[in-house]
């Protein structure tokens, strides 16, 4: 930084009960009032050098006693500091003068007329030529004057001093980093400081010019884009480090959202200028600014309460940029309450990111972006699993909008899932079927599988259906035609206790013990009988030979939930754990009669019918039907599909055809809505798999979910109830 010395003699200002004098031999005859202060000076050195002193002594001379009036200058600019400057100057004292001073110096020479026209080699000309000359060829000391002469706004002049140091200040920020010969500012953690550097860092304008006034700052990185010299990204940069500098902190956030005293209009009104000032100044290029510091300005925006134009335009960019995100980044406190999250600014966020995946030329592109988004915001719904006021309905809400093409494995979602159940106990049972229905098993990892299965808070419907998923899997690895190995009664039996011993947990409140409660003997021996029949059944037949089919695992967790009205019924009637650990054994049993015995009905809805299949010698070869699959659908089940439609008054533009080995259907109802549906045979025979869906508005074959007939009374008209069935299950014709 530059200095320039005036004048030689010492300095012979003094105070003396708040009055400012000169040591002199001669009197003092002239009174200054500045402010507070008074001076007691003379009038040769002043006057002879200040035209303004000249012009007010002649005014007022002197009164009759001879006594000097005393001269107010209360508006000079710069106050005491800088008239004290001036009258130094008049009396030849030495006075140092740099960018610190600079702007005080020559307001006030210029307010007391110290011009070359009073007198030569005056004041306000030697600052003239220290402002060219040093000044304006310095990069700090042009930064300090734009900061000095913004502390002193309101003065006539300062334009002439302002425009001249942005200028300077433009001009070294467009010269190339490696000719920067100048002193600046750069405290970056990670730059080398004591080694020698053979350039400046490409930013290494951007602290210094922070420091400015938000209008100043503004002036500059306008008229810099302007130019096109300079990349987005070094604008984006500077941008950045001064959000940095006049913006709150997340911390700040939190302490000011709980502290209403911190939180005054000032505050938020400056807070909320900058903030729409530097959205406003964004540079249109793609990865001008990184995604976390988009978020960090949405966090902000959403506590200062910026304008909605302002708010949508963060939300866009954030969006165009999450895959950038972390988790904490998404992050995003309610104004109101620092503990709660504000859910649909995020929500918004992700929709603004999907709009760039459904532009099919953006696709490809899309696609890593699409997988790193995934993670991130599984990881983001961990963490809000575990705000005790977040709803059930939200949560899934929140899970469902991510497409399922972006989770390309279900761990970190089953973990958020997971936190969600701890967080809250008093789930009831259907939101928990709800919520655990989002997990997908076949994404899962086997550690994360294993994990899930043993997780007491996952419902049995759930545990049930992995442990075939886990089946599955093994089978497979070993051989692409293995038997499926169904999971034996213990495991089952482990899986039902945990979930009976965690609602009994539930149930009593702690300290409390229910009393013990015993069946009766009749009803203890009909259970006794059952599981020991039912168990036989089991324990005999622990795996089946099946082509392996996903469906089939479907189908067998569905027949093992119709059997869940017996352990209700256990429950309820406050049985002891002994006692609910064999009937729920014997539903493991009875799963597994009905998994090899292929028969939902019999298996599942009568335990007299477990009875007779386990007396059963086994099955003889079933004779292939008397008519060719084909024929059958054609002289039964089209004719009776047919007729059940055409009764319904709401439904028209029946068609419903068979071919390849699949039956067809489709139908309009009166409010508009086509409607189509399938039912397949694979094998071209009823014995083999069956699998049926059900879609609307002309879309393709959705979700295929199998379907189970009783294979010893094979009939068309068991095709016919099942798709009867499966249309009154979605509204579509009356049950």
């Amino acid at each position: 930084m530059k200095y320039m010395k005036l004048g030689s003699k010492p300095d012979t200002f003094y105070t003396e009960e708040a009055v400012r004098s000169v040591m002199s031999d001669v009197p003092a005859d002239l009174i200054i009032l500045v402010n507070n202060t008074k001076y007691l000076l003379h009038k040769f050195p002043l006057l002879l050098k200040c035209g303004l002193l000249q012009r007010l002594w002649s005014d007022t001379g002197n009164n009759e006693t001879g006594q000097s009036i005393p001269i107010a200058l209360h508006d000079i600019p710069g106050g005491e500091e800088a008239f004290e400057l001036c009258a130094k100057f008049c009396y030849g004292i030495s006075i140092n003068l740099s960018a610190h001073n600079f702007v005080p110096a020559i307001s006030a020479a210029k307010f007391l007329r110290m011009t070359e026209s009073v007198a030569k080699g005056n004041f306000t000309a030697k600052l003239e030529s220290f402002f060219e000359s040093c000044i304006l060829q310095g990069w700090k000391d042009s930064i300090v004057t734009l900061q000095t002469v913004w502390r002193q706004s309101g003065w006539s002049d300062e334009h002439r001093i302002v425009q001249p140091c942005l200028n300077s200040v433009i001009e070294k920020i467009l010269v190339h980093h490696s000719q920067v010969a100048w002193s600046y500012t750069y405290t970056r953690p990670g730059y080398p400081k004591k080694q020698q550097r053979t350039s400046a860092p490409k930013d290494w304008w951007t602290e210094d010019v922070s420091e400015l006034h938000l209008d100043l700052f503004r002036s500059i990185i306008s008229t810099v884009r302007s130019t096109k010299k300079l990349p987005a990204g070094l604008i984006g940069e500077a941008l950045h480090v001064y959000a940095c500098k006049h913006l709150p902190s997340l911390q700040e956030i939190r302490e000011h959202v709980q502290s209403s005293s911190a939180r005054t209009d000032h505050t938020l009104s400056q807070h909320r200028r900058a903030l729409e000032s530097i959205v406003s100044m964004i540079p249109t290029e793609p990865g001008s600014v990184s995604g976390s510091f988009l978020f960090r300005l949405l966090k902000v925006a959403n506590y200062v309460g910026v304008s909605p134009s302002v708010k949508a335009e963060l939300v866009r960019r954030s969006g165009r940029q999450m895959d950038e995100a972390t988790a904490d980044d998404l992050i995003v406190p309610s104004p109101t309450d620092p503990q709660s999250h504000d859910i649909g600014t995020v929500e918004a966020v992700l929709e603004n990111f999907l709009v760039q995946f459904r532009r099919q030329e953006e696709n490809e592109r899309m696609m890593v972006s699409m997988a790193k988004v995934g993670k991130t915001f599984d990881s983001y719904l961990q963490t809000i699993a575990r705000d005790v006021a977040l709803p059930v309905s939200k949560f899934i809400q929140l899970a469902e909008s991510l497409p399922e093409i972006a989770r390309q494995e279900h761990d970190q979602l089953y973990q958020a899932i997971n936190s969600y159940l701890e967080e809250h106990p008093e789930m009831s049972k259907a939101d928990r079927k709800k919520l655990c229905r989002l997990i997908d098993c076949r994404k899962l990892s086997p550690e994360t599988r294993a994990d899930a299965i043993a997780n007491e808070y996952m419902p049995l419907r759930a545990i049930v259906k992995l442990l075939f998923f886990e089946q599955e899997r093994i089978s497979g690895a070993s051989s692409s035609k293995a038997a499926y190995a169904i999971p034996s009664g213990n495991e089952i039996l482990s899986a039902g206790v945990a979930q009976g011993d965690r609602k009994k947990t539930r149930e009593e409140p702690e300290g409390r013990h229910r009393p013990k409660e015993t069946p009766s003997p009749s009803e203890a021996k009909k259970v006794k009988d059952r599981n020991e029949k039912t168990s036989g059944i089991g324990g005999k037949h622990k795996t089946i030979s099946l082509h392996p089919q996903p469906a089939f695992i479907i189908m067998a967790c569905q027949s093992f939930n119709m059997q869940s009205t017996l352990a209700r019924q256990v429950v309820d009637a406050k049985f002891s754990i002994s006692y609910r650990r064999k009937v729920i054994l014997s539903r493991g049993s009875a799963l597994c009669s009905v998994i090899q015995e292929s028969s939902t009905a019999a298996a599942v809805t009568e335990v007299k019918k477990e009875e007779t299949v386990a007396k059963e010698s086994p099955q003889k070869p079933r004779k292939p039907p008397a008519k060719s699959l084909p024929e059958m659908m054609e002289e039964e089940v089209i004719p009776a599909l047919k007729k059940t439609l055409e009764a319904q008054e709401d439904i028209s533009d029946i068609d419903i055809s068979f071919q390849d080995k699949k039956l067809e259907g489709s139908f309009l109802k009166n409010n508009g809505v086509p409607y189509s549906f399938w039912a397949f045979f694979p094998d071209g025979v009823l014995t083999g798999p069956k699998g049926f869906s059900l879609s609307s508005y002309g879309s393709g074959v959705s979700t295929v979910e199998p379907f189970l007939i009783d294979e010893r009374r094979i009939a068309g008209k068991q095709v016919v109830f099942w798709v009867r069935k499966r249309l009154a299950a979605q509204g579509i014709i009356p049950v």
